[in-house]
């Protein structure tokens, strides 16, 4: 509903490996307002779908499947030449754990670090952590350049 006062054409595209959209599909903000997609969100299938559905367009991308390592690394690769100089790749649940165990796997964190220290054009924004408390430490990456 805030998108439709912020931004009245713009979209939500979301995407996950189970569709269980029935209720939400029923909202009519939600038929208005929201794509629906059905996948993996580092299946090339989906992510070839996603740049089609928003060229043209300012892009803003919320990362929150999966939390590996691994395929939050992907997801960055994936979905970072979509975001627009000055517009933000946002990794949900960097702080996730994190302080209090190992995974074998690694973490969205991980993936942010390595994500950072490949790609220049993106920087981590604290100044969008506003709050002591938040499950996105650092993960608020701007496009720079």
């Amino acid at each position: 509903m805030i998108l439709e006062q912020v931004n009245p054409a713009g979209r939500v595209i979301t995407i996950d490996v189970t569709d269980i959209t029935e209720e939400a599909r029923q909202l009519p903000v939600v038929q208005r307002k929201v794509d629906f997609l059905v996948g993996s969100s580092t299946d090339p299938a989906i992510v070839a779908e996603v740049k089609k559905r928003v060229a043209g367009g300012r892009v803003l991308v919320i990362l929150d499947s999966l939390h590996t390592r691994d395929h939050v690394l992907g997801e960055l690769r994936a979905y970072a030449p979509l975001v627009d100089v000055g517009s933000y790749l946002i990794v949900q649940d960097t702080g996730l754990w994190r302080p209090v165990r190992d995974h074998p796997e690694g973490w969205a964190s991980d993936a942010v670090d390595a994500f950072l220290a490949e790609n220049d054009a993106f920087e981590s924004d604290g100044s969008r952590e506003r709050f002591w408390l938040t499950n996105c430490p650092q993960s608020w990456l701007k496009r720079v350049r």
